[in-house]
């Protein structure tokens, strides 16, 4: 049983460490979308918030980004925010799907090349940072 517990508190501190100060003192950085987000942007926030607190405990806030304001040096940009382009942030110009995930300063950018692409840098983004694994989509997935 000790045994057991050592392993889970292993992997939870790993998940922890690998999220790199998105998740800090028991709180995430916020989510940040675009102040119209598309439907896509949207879903892929909402994704990305249930799982981080499925795998913490802890469910970071959503934003919507304010015209009149600079967003939070440390956030979870999701979509195509006015900070993403202020900070030279987009997906690859190609035909089909393509996402991109970028760290700049202390902010995670996740992006598509279009909206359901966003939620393919977030499904990304669970799987490298949070340890979580997609084996099938849908609602058991």
């Amino acid at each position: 049983m000790l045994r057991i517990l050592a392993l889970i508190s292993l992997l939870l501190l790993s998940v922890v460490v690998r999220a790199a100060g998105l998740f800090d003192a028991g709180a995430w950085a916020p989510i940040i979308l675009p102040a119209e987000p598309e439907v896509d942007e949207w879903h892929a926030a909402r994704t990305l918030a249930d799982w981080c607190e499925r795998v913490t405990g802890v469910r970071p806030a959503i934003r919507h980004e304010r015209p009149d304001e600079p967003g939070p040096e440390l956030a979870i940009y999701v979509g195509h925010t006015a900070s993403a382009k202020a900070a030279g942030v987009a997906a690859p110009d190609v035909e089909g799907d393509s996402a991109r995930r970028a760290v700049i300063g202390r902010s995670v950018f996740l992006v598509g090349n279009n909206p359901v692409a966003t939620r393919i840098a977030v499904g990304r983004f669970c799987e490298q940072h949070l340890g979580v694994f997609f084996a099938f989509p849908g609602e058991q997935g």
